[in-house]
């Protein structure tokens, strides 16, 4: 990427600010951004779609493992797949999921963008769950039977509380030296 591309995705990035940028409690003290305290700017991921598609694609099908964060360790957790195939992409996201959520930022549920992550309540009132949003209301998270897998948001809904919708940024770019 061109630094005048990297600058001008920095600037769009900052430009776009919140209140708040906390780590809810539970399901019940989501801190999302409002509308109307969000810059009305137009922010282009920092991720290659195509390139997220090619590390995903490589992972599909491996199983669950409680604390997996590699093929070579028998498969991965959400947290795990998440810190994986955004290191091939040249990001930190090292972590359990509520790193991952204090190192991203916070975006509209309504301005999704394909590399965006999803953060969930599945087996406890709070953040416990994270996939990577991949466009038209489908996500790539590790399910419990289904190992690494493409989900729908509109059906995970219907059975898990989703928390949060954050952005990886600047500050998550691996520097190369």
């Amino acid at each position: 990427m061109k630094t005048s591309s990297i600058l001008f995705l920095a600037s769009a990035l900052i430009a776009t600010q919140f209140v708040t940028d906390q780590l809810p409690a539970s399901g019940h003290d989501v801190i999302e951004p409002k509308r109307s305290l969000q810059r009305e700017l137009k922010v282009e991921s920092l991720v290659n779609p195509d390139q997220l598609n090619q590390a995903l694609k490589k992972q599909m099908d491996l199983p669950f493992k409680w604390g997996g964060k590699s093929p070579e360790a028998g498969g991965f957790d959400s947290s795990g797949l998440v810190s994986y195939v955004f290191k091939e992409l040249g990001f930190n996201l090292d972590g359990n999921v509520k790193a991952q959520y204090k190192k991203t930022e916070a975006v509209d549920r309504n301005n999704l963008i394909i590399g965006d992550l999803l953060f969930w309540s599945t087996y406890k009132a709070e953040l416990s769950h994270v996939g990577i949003y991949i466009g038209k209301d489908k996500f790539i998270t590790v399910g419990a039977k289904q190992g690494v897998a493409e989900f729908s948001i509109t059906n995970w809904k219907e059975k898990y509380k989703l928390l949060g919708v954050r952005h990886v940024n600047q500050s998550n770019l691996i520097m190369k030296e």
